[in-house]
């Protein structure tokens, strides 16, 4: 339990988040009732789903049994991107990252490979991948309760972001040498038949119910019933953080929004689509996308505009996604590696943001 809260006290962005959402509540006592509880229970549902699979490392066993089945240097980066890419539709972009970096720096053992590089393009695949489908991060779970967008209208909104990162993805692993290789991880499957049988029942019923706009209590109860269930130790695996600081984003994103100098901003700036792209893109490089996606929606009804500005504002700086930052955690405790992370994150993230943002311009057709 100790180690828990050193870990609440050393992570940086929860103590800037956390001092700031106090003050803000200290200074606009009403932002507490602005808080959208649907979307926070909503994740937590979800982080609970993502314990259970983290805590029986599921998703790192199947990742080692694809792998394993692949052959070549080329065909290995190309599952490393797609399983990130698909994974963090369904699983969450934070949780993608921690269980394929492991693998990646493990393969790095046997297989000559540029750890860094490859690292960078995960996080953007994952960040990518997270906004294709409407549980894969906290904006679009925020949106879809907000607008009350339908999954199939959330599905036709995102399919240009899934057929663009596709394209990415082909066109970087396109000259990759194939360098046939013998790779052989280890799978040690720590689940049994029965359990793993009743988690798919429950995690696809608990994805729908979430689709289809089930109210989240008893929902959250359900869940929490079938992961105690499992194992009471799956509580300990919760990044109860991620929570925390979706709540503090959503108290200072309340607050600023309702200062007066940013309602003049916004309504100056956002006067056509590609306006509110490049608005939501821009509050992103500073504040996080989660954020912006809150400030931007409570001034216009666009929210597709919103969305495609908050998905690509979460490529660029680090702290555009949080994403980004978990990433650059895993390489903090070498200065040489972290300096070089930097360089090639910044490279790579502009690149593709600039590309992204030429990608809206032809989408909304300015």
């Amino acid at each position: 339990m100790n180690r828990n809260l050193k870990t609440f006290f050393n992570d940086k962005v929860f103590l800037v988040t956390t001092c700031l959402s106090i003050l803000s509540i200290i200074f606009q006592k009403n932002v507490m009732a602005l808080i959208d509880w649907d979307t926070v229970l909503t994740l937590f549902i979800l982080l609970i789903l993502v314990s259970i699979f983290k805590f029986y490392d599921i998703l790192t066993d199947v990742s080692k049994v694809i792998l394993n089945k692949t052959s070549g240097v080329k065909g290995i980066i190309n599952v490393i991107f797609f399983s990130t890419f698909i994974g963090s539709m369904f699983f969450t972009n934070d949780a993608m990252i921690l269980v394929m970096i492991p693998i990646l720096k493990s393969i790095s053992e046997t297989i000559e490979l540029d750890v860094i590089k490859i690292s960078v393009l995960i996080a953007i695949f994952a960040n990518l991948g997270s906004s294709v489908f409407p549980i894969g991060n906290p904006q679009n779970i925020y949106l879809m309760n907000k607008f009350h967008i339908n999954i199939f209208d959330f599905l036709k909104m995102s399919a240009p972001i899934f057929f663009f990162t596709i394209f990415i993805i082909l066109f970087i692993t396109h000259n990759v040498e194939y360098k046939k290789v013998n790779f052989n991880q280890k799978v040690s499957w720590s689940i049994d038949k029965k359990k793993s049988f009743w988690l798919i029942c429950v995690t696809l019923a608990t994805v729908i119910g979430v689709l289809l706009g089930v109210t989240k209590l008893p929902l959250l109860f359900f869940v929490v019933v079938f992961a105690f269930l499992l194992d009471k130790r799956i509580f300990l695996k919760i990044d109860y953080r991620v929570i925390i600081i979706l709540i503090n984003f959503l108290i200072i994103a309340q607050f600023v929004g309702q200062t007066k100098l940013i309602e003049n901003l916004l309504d100056i700036t956002l006067n056509s689509p590609f306006d509110i792209v490049n608005s939501s893109v821009v509050l992103s490089q500073f504040i996080s996308n989660v954020p912006s996606a809150v400030i931007v929606s409570n001034f216009t009804p666009n929210y597709e505009a919103v969305y495609y500005g908050v998905t690509m504002g979460g490529l660029g700086t680090l702290v555009a996604s949080l994403a980004n930052l978990l990433t650059y955690r895993q390489f903090l405790s070498n200065k040489e590696e972290s300096r070089r992370f930097l360089k090639i994150f910044s490279a790579y993230n502009f690149l593709l943001l600039g590309i992204g943002v030429i990608f809206c311009a032809l989408l909304f057709k300015l």
